[in-house]
């Protein structure tokens, strides 16, 4: 099984009160992914009451950066157990999720 069908479970704290603290559950680290750029998106819907669909990397890593709090745990199948990733670790994969996404894109519009 190769590292992006690992399950994942994404952390976030919105802000410093702690009941704003919440979890995501995802079956791969390519759906954690998605579900954190889902989660900008919603954010920023709510925030400009509109919807974009084209974004900068530096908007998400801006929302990624503001939050209070954000990490994934990973579950490594040899050890049957989570390993943590940090929020720079995060931006890492979200910008290789994007340039993938792109990339997709690309070669579906070209054949």
């Amino acid at each position: 099984m190769s590292q992006k069908q690992k399950h994942t479970i994404v952390l976030i704290q919105d802000t410093d009160y702690r009941n704003s603290r919440t979890y995501y559950d995802y079956p791969t680290i390519t759906a954690a992914m998605n579900g954190i750029s889902s989660i900008f998106e919603h954010k920023l819907t709510e925030k400009t009451r509109k919807r974009s669909h084209k974004h900068d990397i530096n908007e998400i890593y801006n929302f990624i950066d503001n939050l209070t709090d954000i990490s994934c745990l990973i579950l490594d199948l040899k050890t049957n157990e989570y390993s943590p990733r940090t929020r720079k670790w995060i931006k890492e994969r979200i910008l290789t999720h994007f340039k993938n996404f792109a990339q997709k894109n690309k070669s579906k519009h070209m054949n």
